[in-house]
């Protein structure tokens, strides 16, 4: 090993703890500036190059680096988006908010025409001098990091790519065609998957601007659901009665609300068009309120943002005090309650309904 490859590693022993607090750094002002812009990612992560990583990289490089500033990534963070064209989005935001080394960044879309299946973006970047300003920066002025930006699609093949050793040209050649075919076919997936994407948001604008225009006559369906309760009045009035009532301040996100259940239950209540939604929402809104109180959220201890609509169903199912009507309901939804306690729920229920109307 030569004088300026142990140098570097002598460097890179002391400089490790700071390196591994910018990158942590990085990864945290990289997030927050992708969630202010609204781009939805799939992961953002940091990592330093490992000690052994980077003698293997000085003895490959053949005598290049002469300082351990002179290697751009010891620091390193990957970007993974679900969508190949947000790439590029988030490639504008770290342009606009580091200094980007350009001799060093590659764009390995553009490189290779003719390459299939690994087309990440680098780029190597510094902290702006105003960044470098503040008191909780000025330790990393000078340090380089590698940003990786890619879709999902492409960081799951650059995986196979890495693990099955196609770049040391470790797959047989009369096996390589094909393996460069399936790479291309899941460049044209991550198209279409950008096109479904697009034509999802365009179906969304349409109901949109239909319930807007209190054109309310709309068959309830994920989307349509999806948009009135984000954008109804009566909605957000009962929502915010809710938090009030029960003294809590926000709802609990449990993971993916699954809203067919919601349109299978209301569809059982004879509710399959907005208008007919919005109708019982507002004559309702009083007994959902206190509902809520009397029995989901005495019984579980949280409520989530589609409980209104729960509610709603429970009430409508509860008001003829028939409790083959209610445990209907709950086979309908697919409820959250086990199949053998589901007479026990509905029983339930129907003296909560039983307690608030008294």
């Amino acid at each position: 090993m030569d004088n300026a490859s142990k140098s570097i590693l002598e460097d890179y022993d002391k400089q490790y703890s700071t390196y591994s607090t910018f990158s942590k750094k990085l990864s945290e002002v990289i997030s927050e500036i992708i969630n202010q812009q609204g781009i939805k990612i799939h992961s953002i992560t940091s990592r330093i190059k490992e000690r052994n990583s980077l003698n293997e990289k000085l003895e490959r490089k053949n005598n290049k680096y002469t300082h351990l500033f002179d290697v751009t990534d010891i620091a390193g963070i990957r970007i993974i988006t679900y969508f190949a064209d947000d790439v590029d989005k988030i490639a504008e935001i770290i342009k606009k908010e580091f200094n980007i080394d350009k001799e060093n960044s590659i764009d390995k879309r553009k490189m290779e025409p003719d390459r299939f299946g690994y087309l990440s973006l680098h780029y190597i970047v510094e902290l702006k001098e105003n960044r470098c300003d503040l008191p909780e920066y000025k330790l990393f002025s000078g340090l380089k990091a590698e940003i990786q930006i890619r879709s999902l699609l492409q960081h799951g093949w650059a995986e196979i790519e890495h693990d099955w050793g196609y770049k040391q040209n470790a797959i047989p050649e009369d096996m390589r065609r094909e393996f460069s075919i399936l790479a291309g076919t899941l460049e044209l997936v991550d198209k279409e998957f950008m096109n479904l994407r697009d034509r999802i948001t365009k179906r969304r604008e349409q109901v949109k601007k239909q319930i807007n225009k209190n054109s309310k006559s709309i068959i309830i369906d994920e989307t349509s659901l999806s948009v009135f309760l984000e954008t109804s009045e009566i909605y957000k009035k009962i929502n915010e009665k809710i938090l009030q009532m029960t003294c809590i301040n926000d709802f609990k996100q449990k993971g993916n609300v699954n809203l067919n259940d919601n349109i299978k239950m209301l569809e059982y209540c004879n509710i399959k068009y907005i208008d007919k939604l919005e109708e019982n929402l507002n004559k309702f809104q009083d007994t959902i309120c206190k509902f809520i109180k009397q029995s989901i959220y005495g019984k579980i201890g949280y409520i989530i943002k589609t409980s209104g609509i729960l509610m709603l169903c429970y009430i409508l199912c509860t008001k003829d005090n028939k409790l083959e009507t209610i445990r209907g309901l709950l086979d309908v939804g697919n409820g959250s309650f086990p199949i053998d306690k589901r007479d026990e729920f509905a029983s339930y229920l129907l003296d909560c309904y039983k307690k608030i109307k008294d």
